[in-house]
């Protein structure tokens, strides 16, 4: 892997995406899928914390009407590769999300399921 961004050579919007986006990752890997499986709660937590991370980098490289750009200090370009990857992160993180929910007897708390329009219940 590539040595991460400076903070002071890096322009501060390209910066900031890429730190959100590996931060993501990071917390994305340590969440152990054992527990995921058996319904722990803290598990469960993390998996819909990394959904809606998913969801948040793909509105910050699909940026059309400037807010992201307003959030980040600027607009940048990614490039389709990565547009491509975010995209797909977050339609997989939200569909699994919604998947998981489904399994463990809630309905609509999931990040997911609130992008999606729906109305929260409550957790069982």
């Amino acid at each position: 892997m590539a040595d991460p961004p400076s903070y002071h050579s890096t322009p501060p919007p390209l910066f900031h995406t890429y730190d959100f986006i590996e931060r993501t990752r990071f917390k994305l890997v340590q969440i152990p899928i054992k527990e995921l499986l058996v319904n722990d709660k803290d598990a469960l937590e993390s998996w819909n914390d990394c959904a809606g991370r998913c969801a948040m980098a793909r509105l910050m490289v699909e940026d059309s009407n400037g807010k992201a750009a307003a959030l980040l200090g600027g607009r940048i370009d990614v490039g389709e590769g990565v547009r491509k990857a975010v995209v797909r992160a977050a339609v997989v993180a939200g569909n699994a999300g919604s998947a998981v929910d489904v399994a463990v007897g809630r309905t609509n708390t999931s990040v997911a399921g609130k992008q999606r329009g729906r109305k929260s219940g409550k957790k069982t």
